[in-house]
C-alpha cells in the first residue's frame, strides 16, 4: 500500500500547538488525538498494531503491521488510517527520532453491532 499523499496540511491549531517547551509526552498525545479524529473504514470487528514513525515535516518515515489482526483486510484498514492522516503535526525540533516513533493499536467495530445498542 502507498503512503498517504503530502498534500493534506494539518489544521492551524495542530500546527501552532508546536512549541519549544513541549516535549516527547505532549507531542505523543497530539498524535493520538490528531489519529483518533481520522475516519476509519466500516470493516469487520477487530484491532491491529500499527507502529510507525513521524518525519521532522510531519509525513510518516514508515508505517508496518506490529500485532495483526489476523484478518488481512482489517490489517491494511488499520495501515490506511495512519497513513492516510499524514502529514501529522510538525514535531518539536528537541525530539529524536526514536522519540518520534509510535505503536498504536487501531480498532474498528462492527456497525451492525453499534446499531442494535441504541
Amino acid at each position: 500500500m502507498a503512503l498517504a499523499s503530502n498534500e493534506k496540511q494539518p489544521s492551524p491549531s495542530l500546527l501552532k500547538a508546536t512549541t519549544p517547551g513541549e516535549n516527547v509526552v505532549t507531542y505523543g498525545a497530539k498524535v493520538r488525538a490528531f489519529l483518533a479524529r481520522q475516519p476509519r473504514a466500516v470493516g469487520p470487528p477487530g484491532s491491529a498494531t500499527v507502529t510507525f514513525a513521524i518525519s521532522a515535516s510531519g509525513t510518516i518515515r514508515y508505517a508496518r503491521i506490529e500485532h495483526s489482526s489476523d484478518n488481512a483486510a482489517l490489517d491494511e484498514m488499520a495501515l490506511a488510517t495512519v497513513q492516510n492522516a499524514a502529514p501529522f503535526p510538525p514535531p518539536p525540533k528537541t525530539l529524536n527520532d526514536e522519540a518520534l516513533s509510535y505503536s498504536i493499536q487501531i480498532g474498528f467495530r462492527d456497525p451492525d453491532a453499534l446499531r442494535t445498542q441504541n
